[in-house]
Parts: C-alpha cells; sequence; structure tokens
C-alpha cells in the first residue's frame, strides 16, 4: 500500500479520466508520479486484462491468484515491475516469461522472476539472457528460470520464492497463541500489574500443548510463592517470564512476535492491557528454508554447467546468511557458486564462493 494515497472511488486504468484522475491524486508523490509518467502507457500494453487495470485506494491492485486466493501489488510495485520488463523486451523467450502473468498460480512466482532478470539486465556484466531454457536434468527437460550471458560467462539463473512459507509460519503463530492464550486462562488469576512473555525457540510443534503448560504451570506456581521476580521457567525449548507490563518486551533480530491484550471498562495504553506474549525465533526456520529452497532450485539446473539461484525470503537474514556461506564452501556446490537472498523485490545480500568469476562483480549497475 501506498501511504497517504487517497483514491475515492475505484479507478478503471482503461478509462483516459481515471488515468488523468491517478495523476491528479499522485501529485503528493513524486516518485510515484514519476513513473506513472514515464511507465504507465506501458504496464497498460503489457497487461491488458481488467484485474490490473482496476486501481483502489492506496493504490492497491489485487489480482486473482484463484478462487479464495488474491495476489496484492501496489502501483508503485507493477511500474517499477514494468521498468524491468522494458529492459527484457526482445530478449529469447520474453513472450514464454510474460505468459506467467495469465496463468494465476504462477503470477507471484513469474513477479519474482521479471524482477530478478530486471535486475540481472541492469548489471554491468550483462550481455542478454533467454527464458526458459530447455536443458536435461537426469534425462527429464527441465526449464530454468532463464539463461545469462555475461562477460564472465553465461549462467543459468534460478528463482525461489520463500515468502509464502513464511506466511504459513505466521499462521502457525496464531495457532500456537490461541493454546498458550488457553492455558493461561487455567491458571487465573494472574497479577493485572504482569505479563507473561513466552518464547518458543523453533524446534518441533510436537507436544508444544504440554510444554506450553509446564512454564506456564511454573509461571503461576512461582506468582502464589512470591518467587517470580527475574526467574525464566523452562521447558525444552519453551522459555517463559513474568514482567511488569510497563516494561518492553525484548526485541532482537529474526523473530516474529504476537501479543495478546485485554479490554476492559477503564481505557488502557496497548502496553498496560497486554497480559501475553509469544516469541518464536525465525533464525533456524530460515535456515532451513534457504537451504530447502537453494536444494530445490538444484534439481532444476544443469549438474554440468555454473548456475545461480535467487531467493525471495522476506529480507535480510544474518541466519540464512550463515547457512549459504556453509553451504557454498563445500565442494558439491562448484556448479552453485553464487546465491543471493531478495525481500519486497530488491537483493538484501549475495554469497559467492570464493576463486571463481562470479562474484561481487555481478553487484555492479551499467
Amino acid at each position: 500500500m501506498i501511504e497517504n494515497l487517497h483514491i475515492d472511488h475505484v479507478l478503471d486504468l482503461s478509462t483516459p479520466e481515471d488515468r488523468q484522475r491517478l495523476c491528479e491524486v499522485a501529485k503528493d508523490h513524486p516518485e510515484l508520479l514519476s513513473l506513472i509518467e514515464e511507465y504507465l502507457d506501458e504496464y497498460l500494453r503489457f497487461f491488458s486484462e481488467p484485474d490490473w487495470r482496476k486501481i483502489y485506494s492506496g493504490g492497491m491492485l489485487p489480482v486473482q491468484a484463484s478462487k479464495k486466493h488474491l495476489v496484492g501489488f501496489d502501483l508503485m510495485q507493477v511500474l517499477k515491475l514494468t521498468r524491468a520488463l522494458r529492459k527484457l523486451t526482445g530478449y529469447s523467450g520474453f513472450d514464454t516469461l510474460m505468459a506467467g502473468f495469465r496463468n494465476p498460480a504462477q503470477i507471484e512466482s513469474t513477479y519474482f522472476e521479471a524482477v530478478v532478470a530486471g535486475w540481472c539486465a541492469g548489471r554491468a556484466v550483462s550481455l542478454s539472457m533467454d527464458f526458459s531454457p530447455e536443458v536435461v536434468v537426469k534425462g527429464k527437460s527441465k526449464y530454468p528460470e532463464f539463461l545469462w550471458h555475461t562477460e564472465l560467462g553465461s549462467v543459468y539463473c534460478e528463482c525461489k520464492k520463500g515468502n509464502f512459507l513464511e506466511s504459513r509460519f505466521h499462521r502457525n503463530l496464531a495457532k500456537l497463541q490461541l493454546y498458550l492464550r488457553e492455558i493461561y486462562e487455567q491458571y487465573r488469576p494472574w497479577d493485572t500489574s504482569l505479563r507473561l512473555d513466552v518464547r518458543f525457540e523453533r524446534g518441533t510443534t510436537n507436544k508444544i500443548y504440554s510444554r506450553f503448560k509446564s512454564v506456564v504451570a511454573q509461571a503461576s506456581a512461582a506468582l502464589k510463592a512470591g518467587t517470580y521476580k527475574n526467574q525464566i521457567f523452562r521447558k525444552d525449548d519453551v522459555s517463559a517470564a513474568l514482567r511488569r507490563r510497563d516494561e518492553p518486551i525484548p526485541q532482537e533480530s529474526e523473530i516474529i512476535h504476537a501479543s495478546m491484550a485485554e479490554v476492559g471498562p477503564v481505557a488502557q495504553s496497548l502496553p498496560e492491557a497486554t497480559y501475553l506474549s509469544l516469541t518464536m525465533s525465525l533464525a533456524k526456520y530460515r535456515q532451513e528454508t534457504v537451504a530447502r529452497l537453494l536444494q530445490d532450485a538444484r534439481t532444476q539446473l544443469p549438474t554440468g554447467s555454473v548456475s545461480l539461484v535467487f531467493i525471495e525470503l522476506g529480507g535480510a537474514s544474518a541466519a540464512a546468511q550463515q547457512k549459504l556461506q556453509t553451504r557454498l564452501g563445500g565442494p558439491a556446490y562448484k556448479n552453485t557458486p553464487w546465491v543471493s537472498i531478495w525481500g519486497q523485490g530488491e537483493i538484501a545480500f549475495a554469497v559467492w564462493r570464493n576463486e571463481q568469476p562470479f562474484d561481487d562483480k555481478l553487484l555492479a549497475k551499467t
């Protein structure tokens, strides 16, 4: 969503009147207005279907991916996508790339592929590329995203999205949150000036209910005994602590967090009303995810050729970077010497093997 972009009715970019109205509401957004002026006409040529032409307040552009699922873009994203597509027009197989946007099940993956290909086309070493080249892997035809021809040599490229897995992780958090709240209620009354902070280190969720129950029971007993201060209650990879509600919940990188608040007749701030929190570490999960996606990508790539892998993971991750550095250092990855992690349509970082041509030179722009 584009902040403070207020549109009073759904705009249909097929009509001149609504295109003019879009320019008017974008006047206070210089970057957006510049993109509209340079790329809107080209965007409309690339995307003629009705779903791609309806713009809602905030610049939102929901595209139907299935009967139950919408893919949410905003106008800034699709205009930057158009900028990338402009660089790719004329390359072999471009029509195959664009066909992915007409297949609802492929829209999200095709978007990432196009963004990555546009980035590659903007590198100083780039020469050209061929989309969806046929290769043979273990006797079967495979079609990597594209073959990138560079001044350093030609490399096959495969793109993998991991953010949908992270969305599933968020859904698991919501389910675990319900378990935890149910257990917490069993041990009432609690001190209304305190908050119970529970942390799960991302081990297996087998018997998670009993682990939650153990730390909550420990906290309840310590509260009744008056011995809860500065104590950490543990059961395997679950821990808990009782803290004053005005004490901030400990923050760190690579976590997801959920808080539960109770609403009463007296107005309270959110921290004052928050009685229970659940924090889960993303570090181990992201390491597992990047390893799985890298392995999956390599099954689509010819074993005897040098290949690059691009993974969308939601953003920078020290844990994922550490995992990649360990993996790429091994002899099995000689032909996969360069892997990058992406988030929000931007490259977060890249990892590469030493003493081979595909290194930081790939990062230099034209």
